[in-house]
C-alpha cells in the first residue's frame, strides 16, 4: 500500500479487527507501542523490510525434520564463527559490521540447509546428535 506507514495501517486495522491483531492475546500496545505490528513490504533471505524502510532479520524452519535442520543451521554457523540458535538478539554492543557479517553467514547457511532439506541429507551432514527441543532432564 504505497504511501502508508505501518502505524497508518495498524490504526486502520484497529477500526475493524478487535485489538488490531488477529489474536486478542497479542495486544501490540502492551509490548512496543508505535512500532508494532510491522507490515512488511519485501523480504530476501532472512531479512524483511517494513513499510517504513526498516530492515529486520527473522526466520523459522518449518519442515517435518525442523529440529535436525535447526541443529544443522547451528553447526554450520559455528563453522563460520558464530554461535547461533533459532534466534539472534542484537544489542548495542554489536557493531553494524558484525550484524552484517552474521546476516550474510545466516543467508549462506540457510541456502545450505535448504539444499540439504531438498536432498534429504540433513541428518547425514550432522556431526553429532540432533539438539534437544525444550527443557528435559538428561539424567
Amino acid at each position: 500500500m504505497p504511501g502508508h506507514t505501518g502505524q497508518d495501517l495498524y490504526r486502520q486495522a484497529k477500526t475493524c479487527i478487535p485489538g488490531g491483531a488477529q489474536l486478542l492475546s497479542r495486544r501490540p500496545e502492551m509490548f512496543l507501542p508505535e512500532n508494532w505490528p510491522a507490515y512488511y513490504s519485501r523480504a530476501k533471505g532472512a531479512r524483511v523490510w517494513d513499510l517504513d524502510g526498516n530492515m529486520y532479520s527473522s526466520f523459522a524452519i518449518q519442515h517435518k525434520d525442523a529440529q535436525a535442520a535447526s541443529t544443522l543451521f547451528t553447526q554450520l554457523m559455528l563453522e563460520k564463527g558464530f554461535l547461533a540458535t533459532k534466534a539472534f538478539n542484537t544489542t548495542f554492543a554489536h557493531q553494524d559490521q558484525v550484524i552484517e557479517e552474521y546476516l550474510q553467514a545466516a543467508e549462506q547457511t540457510f541456502g545450505a540447509v535448504t539444499r540439504a532439506l531438498d536432498r534429504g541429507t540433513v541428518r547425514d551432514l550432522l556431526k553429532g546428535p540432533v539438539a534437544h527441543a525444550g527443557f528435559a532432564r538428561l539424567n
